[in-house]
């Protein structure tokens, strides 16, 4: 997924600008600063795992929060009612920030939107349309987590 001069994010190889790391809670994240076509902004990568055996059969949302709480990290979980596409409401978990974590990448970046992001083996699950409290692990899946920061303005 990292390569040495892009970045293969949605199916698409994006330019890498800049690179560095950033400290945060006593480690060091890498920040990828991307300039291609009309995504502007950065990715943080705040964790990079493969599932193993004992993940088998849990909930991904579960065990990236579990994995960003033991790296001192303190994912602000948000429970909200979303239409199904069976015109049923149901309750969805998401991870809406990191406690603390925008204010210090703001001084690297500027930015004016943010998302945790998480890729299974490459792949934004549904391109983003599928819940990932509804995605269980079957092991050996490579995870990303990353902090993604839009710089276009809406």
């Amino acid at each position: 997924m990292i390569g040495r001069n892009s970045l293969k994010i949605w199916n698409q190889e994006r330019r890498i600008a800049a690179h560095f790391g950033i400290q945060f809670n006593s480690a060091t994240y890498p920040v990828f600063r991307l300039r291609d076509g009309n995504f502007q902004g950065g990715l943080c990568l705040l964790d990079r795992f493969i599932a193993r055996v004992e993940h088998q059969g849990r909930i991904v949302l579960d065990v990236v929060i579990e994995r960003l709480e033991k790296k001192q990290l303190k994912p602000m979980v948000q429970t909200k009612s979303v239409w199904g596409a069976d015109r049923v409401a149901k309750k969805r978990r998401f991870i809406e920030d990191i406690h603390g974590l925008g204010d210090s990448l703001r001084s690297q970046i500027k930015f004016y939107t943010y998302g945790i992001l998480v890729f299974i083996n490459g792949h934004e699950p549904g391109e983003g349309t599928i819940p990932l409290d509804e995605i269980l692990l079957h092991g050996k899946e490579e995870i990303h987590v990353w902090y993604m920061l839009d710089r276009t303005a809406r």
